[in-house]
């Protein structure tokens, strides 16, 4: 194997994505709840009561600021896929790290969508929102699996002389399996309603939770 200090791809292509991790998630959070803690009335955003799309009253952001912020890191994420393709060589980091751009390119753009157009109870409560914010949310549940599969590559090419942060924790032994497996398992939980809550933002947070294992993992 080609030790990743030693493959300029695999340089290019894990400097890339690294930052990307944690900065779509952040940024994504913030934006969809940028009004949800403007006071104690509003402290149900941090409690787990799922409604499984079914919505009592309107707590979604219809402003500007969130949907063009959704749309402007769709296009980042875009740029990621095709950055990506067109300047690094075919591998399998470069396969699973366009994945996870595409995933954050297709969340933030259904719900740049969603917040722009469902603007009433009735909306929210429509069939449309529901695919909208499954595959919003889903996209961020699923991204999670994806993030321990690059995991996995950049373990596998890790030249013998870089220590891992925790070397003691057999994190390649966990095989790609387990990381679809992953992925499914949350996007069903989400399409289902596991995941939905009275506010809608709080459901990015949650999804943006299930990341914290693979992210913890590719960190090691």
């Amino acid at each position: 194997m080609t030790p990743l200090s030693a493959s300029p791809g695999l340089r290019a292509a894990g400097c890339f994505v690294w930052p990307t991790l944690t900065t779509h998630t952040h940024t994504h959070m913030l934006t969809h709840t940028h009004h949800t803690v403007r006071d104690s009335s509003e402290k149900l955003t941090f409690i787990y009561a799922p409604v499984w799309y079914d919505y009592k009253e309107k707590l979604f952001d219809n402003t500007e600021l969130t949907y063009v912020t959704d749309y402007m890191l769709c296009v980042f994420m875009s740029y990621g896929v095709f950055s990506l393709y067109t300047k690094t060589p075919d591998s399998p980091l470069r396969t699973r790290s366009m994945a996870l751009f595409g995933l954050y390119a297709a969340s933030v753009l259904s719900g740049a969508v969603a917040h722009q157009t469902m603007t009433t109870l009735d909306l929210i409560n429509s069939d449309s929102f529901k695919w909208l914010w499954c595959v919003c949310v889903g996209t961020v549940a699923a991204a999670g699996g994806v993030m321990g599969s690059i995991m996995n590559h950049l373990t596998e090419h890790r030249p013998g002389t870089t220590p891992s942060v925790l070397s003691f924790v057999p994190v390649n032994s966990v095989p790609d399996i387990v990381w679809a497996v992953w992925s499914v398992t949350l996007t069903l939980v989400v399409c289902a309603g596991g995941m939905s809550m009275e506010r809608p933002a709080a459901d990015i947070f949650i999804a943006g939770l299930t990341q914290a294992v693979p992210t913890a993992a590719v960190a090691m």
